[in-house]
């Protein structure tokens, strides 16, 4: 999720804005579409090899229990993907980088804490403060809930075994 951020918005905005390579590139006889696919197509061969990399030293520490685990580069791959391609057209559409830090702020970083769940019904106050959660409010949109669900996910296949018996 972090890596599709990460080559999405600042390096596109380099790309189009202050290095102008996309404009270099899109003086050959390459159409916008290929170049959106060949940055798409880097970023989720990245995701590839880091969610491999990552595996492979899970696996070492003895933390794989069950085969499914083998899928987490994919999902990694794919989880990239579907952060980087919305990400990717609105840094092209962008004029300055000033929304990437409000969208890394709100976004990114409130996808990335895990607070504890109350055992009621419904979290009191005092969850909010335990956790250090200032952004109550933004943490429970419904956008917040996909990239939850992705790393448990991930989670369920590299400890536990699909098939129960």
């Amino acid at each position: 999720m972090q890596l599709g951020e990460g080559e999405s918005l600042w390096p596109v905005l380099a790309a189009v804005k202050w290095i102008r390579s996309y404009h270099a590139a899109a003086a050959t006889p390459l159409e916008p579409e290929d170049i959106l696919f060949g940055k798409l197509s880097w970023v989720v061969t990245r995701a590839f090899v880091t969610g491999i990399i990552y595996t492979i030293v899970i696996g070492s520490f003895g933390a794989l229990e069950s085969w499914w685990s083998l899928t987490l580069p994919f999902i990694g791959a794919l989880i990239a993907l579907a952060f980087s391609a919305p990400l990717v057209a609105f840094a092209a559409r962008s004029q300055s980088d000033a929304p990437f830090s409000v969208i890394y702020r709100f976004a990114f970083v409130q996808c990335s804490f895990s607070r504890p769940r109350s055992t009621r019904s419904r979290p009191t106050p005092t969850t909010y403060v335990r956790s250090f959660n200032l952004y109550p409010c933004i943490t429970e949109w419904p956008w917040r809930e996909p990239p939850r669900m992705a790393m448990r996910r991930s989670v369920l296949f590299c400890v536990t075994s699909l098939f129960w018996q």
